[in-house]
């Protein structure tokens, strides 16, 4: 598989995958705490390679590197502070996860030049807040962010915003009795449920 790098302005680089046939459709695949798009490459080999998603641009973008004061502020790629790992309880850096989400839109939107927990996080942000109605939304074990303020910031598209959420029952990073929480509670404020 042979990719490019797009660097849009002032922000880190994207992994781009390149497409196999005339493109159709986009993924933009957000890594987690510590990741980066050349980290999460090798997970997406197979997904890439199906005959089924030839008409599809994969887009890894990597997350700025900063200093986490959760971990005692250790430099690492991340898409916003995390001020602590109690998810429950925990303050949220509600202005790193606006700003990403901002940036992930911005490609979304076509403004790159060439172009999982914390990435889905911000997946999540941005596509409750786009003004744009997106195509769908996978989560893989993560949280909503900004949970005091869904209904404030979600836009009206959220509301047919397609989404699979998958998280398993040994994650160490979100618990996953804490997930079931975190996720049910938004959702029954952005949707109705059976």
């Amino acid at each position: 598989m042979s990719v490019t790098w797009g660097e849009s302005e002032g922000l880190p680089k994207c992994l781009i995958i390149p497409l196999r046939k005339q493109h159709t459709a986009t993924i933009f695949f957000l890594h987690g705490l510590g990741d980066s798009a050349t980290g999460v490459k090798p997970f997406l080999q197979d997904l890439t390679e199906h005959p089924d998603l030839e008409y599809v641009r994969f887009v890894l973008p990597t997350a700025p590197i900063m200093p986490i004061i959760g971990m005692n502020g250790w430099s690492m790629y991340s898409w916003f502070d995390r001020y602590s790992f109690d998810h429950a309880k925990r303050k949220e850096d509600e202005k790193g996860q606006v700003q990403s989400a901002k940036w992930i839109d911005d490609l979304i939107k076509g403004r790159e030049r060439s172009r999982l927990s914390q990435g889905g996080a911000i997946s999540i942000l941005t596509a409750i807040t786009s003004e744009r109605q997106l195509g769908g939304l996978y989560a893989l074990s993560t949280y909503v962010p900004c949970r005091r303020k869904v209904l404030e910031i979600a836009t009206p598209q959220a509301k047919n915003l397609p989404i699979l959420w998958c998280h398993g029952t040994a994650d160490k990073q979100v618990n996953y009795d804490i997930w079931k929480d975190l996720a049910k509670t938004p959702a029954k404020q952005l949707y109705t449920l059976p």
